[in-house]
């Protein structure tokens, strides 16, 4: 068996052989640790915006900037560094993840 789905043997995108395929080389995995858990809910973050010269890319969606905010205005998330959730949308941010444990 390859060592990702060894490693990754409970994750959606890597057991659906259809979605794994398609979403390849896109796909960032993240191996947690032993107090890790799956979420029970997915809920999508993005929607398609524009970078400065107009082309399409994925930004956090209006509705998940009202819980987690713009990250200062750096709001791509397509290949983007870690962002951070600025203190005064910490309460809400935490509330919204731990509706989907």
């Amino acid at each position: 068996m390859p060592r990702i789905l060894i490693k990754f043997q409970n994750n959606f995108h890597v057991t659906n052989k259809n979605v794994f395929k398609k979403q390849f080389n896109e796909l960032v995995l993240v191996k947690g640790n032993k107090n890790s858990r799956m979420l029970k809910k997915a809920v999508k973050i993005s929607m398609y915006g524009k970078d400065k010269s107009g082309r399409k890319l994925l930004v956090l969606s209006t509705e998940m900037q009202k819980i987690f905010g713009d990250f200062d205005g750096h709001i791509s998330i397509q290949r983007s560094p870690t962002r951070w959730v600025n203190k005064e949308y910490l309460p809400r941010a935490i509330n919204f993840i731990r509706q989907l444990i």
